[in-house]
């Protein structure tokens, strides 16, 4: 856990929070020079997260005071568990104790409860993300602490990623984001609007409003699922084909470079399971027309071999290599489900 100038102000003012002018009791009760020993025991088990806390809040507040830790930022600890040990002065010890617990416990849970959630999920291609539903000013130890518990952190702020919601949607225009150069991310509430955003950009990750549509989008036994799922591979592959040979194969045109394209990407569409009426959709064309192009496709393969293959070939290598990338997304693919 790092701890930047930022965060140790912010230490210093939260153990003024609390010290004040001084800790009268300990300074009534308790003679100057007195020394002793402290250990901190976990009442249960967790994963340990604020070992830079702990030593920046003893450098405040008193540098002599030694600190020996039981375990290391990152590692669970069991019940009864000693976690640190101090040694040196008993009224800087008591001085800095509250504060450094409150950071503790804190610390601990977050890092304690993404644990929890990144184990159930290790045996998928899935990462833990974390949100900026935060507490103020202690977003980085706090993001930190997600860091140690197995998860990893999404956008810092408001400053470092498009990040599009609800309201966005409803004041604004996502045409928009056809003028961004970089990367951007969209909240969506059900397929038709994921659907919807598949035409700006391939997706690479979904922010789902609330876990039931998580388990409606990706429930394998779904037909209707599965469906939306192809029609949203259909467009990123046309698309992307599109780009590379720089035409548009929706385009109502009989040149074969048109035709020969389309019968490629009608056949790979039938073998992967999509409707014939799906095919035709996102191809601007009816279904019997795609009955057609599969047909002709067979046909070309026996009757115009090398000339069709001069098309064809290069279109299959398209789409292997759009294949490709979309299985290189999905091993880092990222999913937030906002609770």
């Amino acid at each position: 856990m790092m701890i930047s100038k930022k965060i140790i102000q912010q230490l210093r003012l939260a153990l003024r929070e609390d010290i004040g002018k001084g800790d009268i009791t300990s300074n009534l009760l308790l003679p100057a020079q007195a020394k002793g020993k402290a250990v901190i025991i976990a009442k249960e088990a967790g994963v340990f997260a604020g070992e830079a806390v702990a030593r920046a809040l003893f450098q405040i507040a008193d540098s002599k005071v030694r600190i020996r830790f039981k375990i290391k930022d990152g590692k669970s600890f069991s019940k009864n568990q000693a976690l640190l040990e101090f040694e040196g002065s008993i009224r800087s010890i008591l001085k800095v104790e509250r504060t450094l617990l409150n950071f503790l416990q804190h610390l601990c849970g977050i890092a304690s409860k993404t644990r929890e959630f990144a184990d159930q999920v290790k045996k998928y291609k899935v990462r833990i993300l974390d949100t900026r539903k935060t507490s103020p000013l202690w977003r980085d130890l706090e993001k930190q602490a997600v860091l140690a518990g197995g998860g990893c952190n999404h956008r810092r702020g408001l400053y470092d990623a498009v990040f599009v919601k609800e309201n966005h949607r409803k004041f604004g225009s996502l045409k928009m984001l056809r003028k961004h150069t970089g990367n951007f991310e969209i909240e969506v509430r059900n397929i038709r609007e994921m659907m919807e955003i598949s035409k700006l950009s391939y997706i690479e990750l979904l922010s789902l409003k609330r876990k039931v549509d998580a388990e409606l989008l990706f429930k394998k036994e779904s037909s209707a699922g599965l469906k939306d799922i192809l029609n949203i591979y259909a467009i990123g592959m046309i698309e992307f084909v599109n780009s590379e040979i720089g035409i548009d194969v929706t385009q109502k045109n009989r040149k074969n470079v048109y035709t020969f394209s389309r019968f490629v990407i009608m056949k790979h569409l039938h073998e992967k399971g999509m409707l014939l009426s799906d095919i035709g959709r996102v191809l601007n064309l009816d279904h019997t027309s795609v009955i057609h192009g599969i047909n002709t496709y067979n046909q070309l393969l026996s009757t115009e071999f090398e000339r069709f293959m001069t098309v064809a070939g290069k279109i299959n290598n398209l789409i292997n290599n759009f294949n490709d990338k979309e299985k290189a997304k999905a091993d880092t693919r990222r999913y937030i489900i906002n609770q």
